[in-house]
């Protein structure tokens, strides 16, 4: 009976300890800064400068995976694949970028919750400013996520991957 009882114990602990670990783990491999390095991408993107789109993409792929519970990476990561979809041509891969930005933004509101609302951010000018990624992800939201679903019905596709929100997104001619 008392080895039930410790063993019991133990696999709770186990239970309780697993995310805690995993937790640890993501922090460990998002690096410090990457809010600030995607800031200042986004910045400059939006100033005009010209930008490697694959680089911007797996950036903002592989952040998105280190980086699960950091809201404001998240919704800047959401951001720049926008950026990045709105010259894409391919449905198949425009698919796939709305998938990733509906992922990102829904990263962004989980872990919105244990983070703080906003941050501060050194702009390309010198200036610092708050930014509050919450925000730029409802505005992501609005400008990706529906119309890209639109834009993709108006092409002939449908577009059933955004419930699951991971993995290659089935595209099927209507």
């Amino acid at each position: 009976m008392k080895i039930d009882v410790i063993r019991s114990t133990l696999v709770a602990l186990a239970l309780l300890a697993t995310p805690l670990l995993a937790h640890t783990q993501n922090q460990s491999l998002c690096p410090a800064g990457t809010e600030q390095a995607f800031h200042t991408t986004f910045e400059k993107i939006q100033a005009g400068q010209p930008m490697s789109g694959a680089q911007v993409v797996t950036s903002a792929v592989q952040s998105m995976e280190a980086c699960p519970d950091r809201p404001h990476v998240q919704a800047l990561a959401g951001a720049l694949l926008f950026t990045v979809m709105q010259a894409q041509s391919d449905p198949e891969i425009f698919g796939q970028y709305l998938t990733q930005i509906n992922r990102a933004l829904n990263q962004a509101e989980m872990a919105l919750q244990n983070a703080p609302p906003k941050i501060t951010v050194k702009k390309i000018n010198g200036t610092t400013d708050d930014f509050i990624g919450y925000g730029l992800a409802v505005q992501v939201h609005e400008k990706a996520v529906l119309p890209g679903l639109l834009h993709l019905w108006q092409n002939g596709y449908a577009h059933f991957g955004l419930r699951r929100g991971l993995g290659k997104v089935p595209l099927h001619r209507k």
